[in-house]
């Protein structure tokens, strides 16, 4: 990959041991980038506009810790059409959008930390 997706400097800055790095990484791809991702979709699904918005807010708090910048928009538009009454169906393609970038970005983050990553799932 040509550039990166990521920047782990908000994180450091936040984190006492640059050691530790790999260990919250981990939690990254498997709360953030699976669970919490997988949750904003099934509550998308589900049409349930309180938890969509929610969880969109959640997943732009993380991304902006790990420096992933190029889809805030996306989830700023899912936040702003959740809270209006029309256009709730317009979320599907930022989501798959968000789900296609994500998907790059944790396979940025498994080549760069590969010793590490591996341990998990």
């Amino acid at each position: 990959m040509n550039s990166k997706l990521y920047d782990l400097e908000n994180l450091k800055n936040s984190v006492e041991n640059d050691a530790d790095i790999p260990v919250f990484i981990q939690d990254f791809i498997s709360n953030t980038l699976g669970k919490d991702l997988t949750e904003l979709h099934r509550s998308f699904i589900q049409n349930k506009k309180y938890q969509t918005h929610q969880m969109a807010h959640k997943l732009k708090f993380s991304l902006y810790m790990y420096g992933v910048h190029s889809i805030q928009r996306d989830l700023d538009k899912i936040e702003t059409l959740c809270a209006s009454s029309e256009n709730f169906e317009q979320i599907g393609p930022l989501i798959k959008n968000i789900k296609k970038h994500l998907r790059q970005v944790k396979n940025q983050m498994i080549d760069d930390y590969k010793m590490v990553i591996t341990l998990i799932d």
